[in-house]
């Protein structure tokens, strides 16, 4: 009974470590979709030539 415990809580802890990963991964999940766009650092680019 003790193992079953044991292994219970454990599964438990894991599941919540779970969660707060896909927390922090749908936190992210904005921000990459900015990194990977490609056509905003070519507008950052033209917006610095028309500042200078």
């Amino acid at each position: 009974m003790s193992n079953h415990e044991n292994d219970n809580q454990q599964q438990r802890i894991q599941f919540e470590q779970a969660k707060e990963g896909v927390t922090a991964l749908n936190r992210i999940l904005p921000r990459l979709n900015l990194l990977a766009d490609d056509s905003l650092a070519d507008r950052v680019d033209e917006i610095r030539e028309r500042l200078g």
